[in-house]
């Protein structure tokens, strides 16, 4: 009897060693998942943002093109270049869904997009979601990262207080706030499958738009 307890008292606790070790594997392996998918929306959104990016408006931007050199700096000059409002957010969409199968109506409700326009003298910014939209300008494009903190609060709701912060000026991975256009985009919460859990993931994403000239020879500058 004294043998037979003891090899059931061993069974059992093999059974549940190996109980725990198959949880561990598969909560390592739902979370790896989740990473994975992460990290794919996470590229994809670059991708949409970059693509974003380069949506020029051709008509409200003649006069920045035209302009060429600031003369008081000696460099080349990104005054009066403006993103294209439409047009971006239409590059975007299209681009995520292309990359990343993630359609406008799936996240619209939790997006909010931010472009900024260098014009003489400022930057000016639009801050936007699906039902409202902030417009003004800072002297100094070292500004917008104050700017952008302070106006995103209010667009989440009451049952999103918490809001993503933008660390840029300061920090030394990135390059600070630069006199340029830029289409920045929040997407807050949105739901990803692992293999049992659902994890909800905010992803912020920014870019500058790149700007080219040539000089008299033809060559880019």
């Amino acid at each position: 009897m004294d043998n037979r307890g003891g090899a059931a008292g061993t069974t059992f606790f093999s059974l549940s060693v190996i109980l725990v070790l198959s949880l561990l594997l598969l909560s390592t392996a739902d979370y790896s998942l989740y990473s994975y998918k992460k990290k794919c929306i996470a590229g994809a959104i670059d991708f949409s943002v970059s693509a974003a990016a380069q949506e020029n408006n051709i008509e409200l931007s003649r006069y920045g093109y035209s302009i060429g050199i600031d003369e008081s700096a000696g460099t080349l000059s990104t005054d009066n270049i403006f993103i294209d409002e439409t047009s971006a957010e239409n590059a975007f969409f299209s681009t995520l869904e292309l990359n990343a199968g993630i359609k406008k109506s799936e996240v619209i409700s939790n997006t909010m997009i931010i472009i900024v326009n260098p014009a003489t003298g400022s930057a000016n910014y639009i801050i936007k979601n699906a039902t409202k939209r902030i417009t003004g300008s800072v002297s100094e494009p070292a500004d917008l990262e104050a700017v952008i903190n302070t106006n995103t609060a209010q667009f989440w709701d009451a049952g999103q207080p918490d809001k993503e912060i933008v660390y840029v000026n300061g920090n030394p991975k990135t390059n600070e706030f630069k006199k340029r256009p830029y289409y920045m985009v929040f997407i807050k919460n949105y739901e990803i499958d692992g293999l049992f859990k659902k994890r909800l993931a905010t992803f912020i994403a920014f870019k500058g738009a790149n700007i080219e000239r040539k000089n008299g020879n033809g060559l880019e500058e």
